[in-house]
C-alpha cells in the first residue's frame, strides 16, 4: 500500500511538472477556459476533494481533527490582528467581507469582532454553510453568490465603499489565473471604505519550477493555479492604489506551504 501510494504520487508530481512546463512555455489554455473549468469545479459538491478543498467542517483534512479546522480560522484572525495593528488600523468592524467563504471557518472566528459579515462564494452549498455556522452567534449575515465568469456582480449586492476589512483566505491560489487574482483584489478597493483594510493569502513561487504556474486542467492542479512573487503582488497592490503595509511569510503549515499574507490599506479619500 505504501508502495502504490508512493507511485501514485511520483506519477503526479511527473503529471503536475509537464503541464507547468507547457504553461511555461506558452501552452497553457486560455484564461476563458480556465474560468469555465474552476466554474464547473468549484459549482459541483460532487467533485473530488471538493468539501476538503472548500474548507467544510469534517471533509478532507478536517475529516478526523476539527481542531485543525477551528484552528484555520483562528489562527487567521490572529494574523489579520497583527497587520491590522502595523497599520494602526483600530476602528470598529460594522462590516467584514470574506472572499470565498468556504465552509466558514475563517468567518466564525471574525464574527465576534464585528457586526455583520457578508460571504461571497461561487458556491450556493458554501454560502448556506457558512451560514449555518454563523446562526449560532449575533453576527449579522449575508451571503452572496457569484458567478466565477463575473465577480464584479459583488459590488451591487454589496455596495462600493461600504466595507471595513476584506478578508480573502487560501482563495486567490485557486482562482484562474494570477491575472484574475488582481480582478478580485480591484473588486476588493472598490468595496472598502478609505482607510478600510483588506488581509489576504497567496501562494508564492520560488526559484523552484514546481512551484510556477500551472495553467491547464485546472482541477487536477486545482492549488498551483495562481501562484506569485511576493514582490510582484507587492508591486501590483501599489498599482491598485493600496498601501501595502505587511507581509507575513509561512512557509509551511498543516494544510500546505508557501503561503504569505498581505495586510493592505485603502488610502483616506
Amino acid at each position: 500500500m505504501t508502495t502504490l501510494s508512493a507511485a501514485r504520487g511520483f506519477a503526479h508530481k511527473c503529471e503536475n511538472a509537464l503541464q507547468i512546463g507547457l504553461t511555461a512555455v506558452g501552452f497553457g489554455q486560455s484564461q476563458d477556459r480556465m474560468i469555465a473549468e474552476s466554474d464547473r469545479y468549484w459549482t459541483d459538491p460532487t467533485a473530488a476533494g471538493w468539501g476538503g478543498n472548500s474548507h467544510w467542517r469534517g471533509t478532507g483534512p478536517f475529516a478526523e481533527d476539527d481542531n485543525l479546522w477551528l484552528n484555520v480560522g483562528r489562527d487567521h484572525w490572529d494574523r489579520f490582528q497583527v497587520g491590522a495593528r502595523a497599520a494602526g488600523f483600530d476602528r470598529e468592524m460594522a462590516r467584514v467581507v470574506e472572499w470565498g467563504i468556504g465552509g466558514g471557518s475563517n468567518a466564525l472566528a471574525f464574527a465576534p469582532y464585528c457586526r455583520e459579515i457578508v460571504g461571497v462564494d461561487v458556491s450556493a452549498e458554501s454560502v448556506k454553510e457558512a451560514g449555518r455556522h454563523l446562526s449560532n452567534t449575533a453576527v449579522a449575515y449575508l451571503p452572496v453568490q457569484i458567478g466565477m465568469d463575473s465577480p464584479e456582480t459583488a459590488l451591487d449586492d454589496i455596495g462600493a465603499g461600504t466595507v471595513d476589512a476584506w478578508i480573502s483566505y487560501y482563495v486567490l491560489e485557486l482562482v484562474p489565473s494570477p491575472a484574475y487574482g488582481l480582478r478580485i483584489m480591484q473588486i476588493a478597493y472598490r468595496l472598502l471604505k478609505p482607510d478600510g483594510l483588506a488581509h489576504v493569502q497567496i501562494k508564492f513561487k520560488t526559484s523552484d519550477p514546481l512551484t510556477w504556474r500551472r495553467g491547464r486542467s485546472y482541477r487536477h492542479g486545482i492549488a498551483q493555479a495562481a501562484p506569485y512573487q511576493i514582490s510582484e503582488f507587492w508591486q501590483a497592490m501599489h498599482r491598485l492604489g493600496f498601501e501595502p503595509v505587511t507581509v507575513q511569510v509561512l512557509h509551511k503549515n498543516a494544510l500546505d506551504k508557501n503561503y504569505a499574507y498581505f495586510t493592505l490599506r485603502k488610502p483616506s479619500a
